[in-house]
């Protein structure tokens, strides 16, 4: 007569299992523009033999990463590129603002951005790790910053990609009403790209 795994060993293999299941929604999670979309996925995914409250810490996985990713876009950044340099200045990135050289502007989170898209824009190893989001805001073309430069010529800003990794920010502004494309092809024969900054922190 064979024996019966222990109740310990069960819990555990439960755990392991929605880890992986949260893993696997995380990756997921950047190609969904809202968290109740995410939450209803995986509400239809995870295992019903699962206990409520391993449900509730699978979820919570899903939240506090999310929520660490757009943390990582989140503070005060130093001024590193040429363009950087010469246009912007120092930034500082907050939830629902922007603030360049002391002008503050509104903006709203679209949705996250997978690696590939990133690297599209910004030549990285979507490898690498980081995080991505793509933004809605609007500065007139007439706003200038350092050295009178504006940030998009005569054409007003309407969207802004950052990517975040380490200590590292890269941001990129669009014209345009309609949000950009992230392919390589899409981005070489942009019209509507404004420019990529480099920051530091």
């Amino acid at each position: 007569m064979g024996r019966r795994g222990s109740p310990v060993s069960s819990k555990k293999s439960q755990i392991l299992n929605l880890s992986i299941q949260a893993n696997r929604f995380i990756a997921r999670s950047f190609r969904k523009t809202s968290l109740s979309g995410i939450l209803k996925d995986m509400k239809r995914s995870v295992p019903s033999f699962a206990s409520p409250l391993l449900q509730r810490l699978a979820a919570t996985l899903v939240i506090l990463s999310l929520a660490s990713a757009h943390a990582e876009e989140r503070g005060y950044w130093r001024s590193v590129s040429t363009t950087a340099r010469s246009i912007t200045g120092d930034i500082t990135v907050a939830d629902e603002r922007l603030t360049i050289n002391f002008y503050t502007v509104a903006m709203s989170k679209i949705r996250p951005l997978e690696a590939g898209e990133v690297s599209a824009v910004f030549d990285t190893d979507a490898s690498t790790g980081g995080t991505g989001s793509l933004y809605r805001l609007y500065i007139p073309a007439e706003k200038k910053f350092l050295h009178k430069n504006s940030l998009c010529g005569s054409e007003n800003v309407q969207w802004m990609i950052a990517y975040a990794h380490g200590n590292s920010l890269q941001v990129a502004f669009f014209s345009g009403m309609k949000p950009p494309t992230f392919t390589l092809e899409a981005i070489s024969n942009s019209t509507d790209l404004c420019g990529t900054y480099t920051y530091s922190r």
